[in-house]
């Protein structure tokens, strides 16, 4: 874990990784705690971002999602996470551009 403290407020960041046996059934966990949270992919020789998790929100440049019978709609767009999104918004979505398949 890291931690800082700044006028007075104090800001961490970590990983928890555990496992545990509890009568005779095992739980394992992963946990992460930090304001931002991106993925990058590596493998083309760049450090492409293909995921990131702001605020409690996810963003995905492309998905695969094999059953997901409550899914009625699917978006695609662009998304930089570095662009001003709206938050804490019900039912609205804001984006630059859509396909709808």
């Amino acid at each position: 874990m890291v931690k800082i403290v700044y006028d007075g407020v104090s800001y961490d960041a970590g990983m928890v990784i555990g496992a545990e046996l509890k009568n005779e059934k095992v739980t394992t966990v992963m946990g992460f705690n930090a304001q931002q949270f991106a993925f990058y992919n590596p493998s083309n020789g760049k450090m492409d971002l293909f995921m990131y998790l702001q605020d409690g929100q996810v963003f995905i440049n492309e998905a695969f999602i094999n059953e997901a019978g409550s899914i009625a709609l699917s978006l695609s767009t662009k998304y930089n996470p570095k662009t001003t999104y709206l938050k804490n918004l019900d039912s609205s979505l804001m984006l630059k551009t859509i396909a709808l398949r």
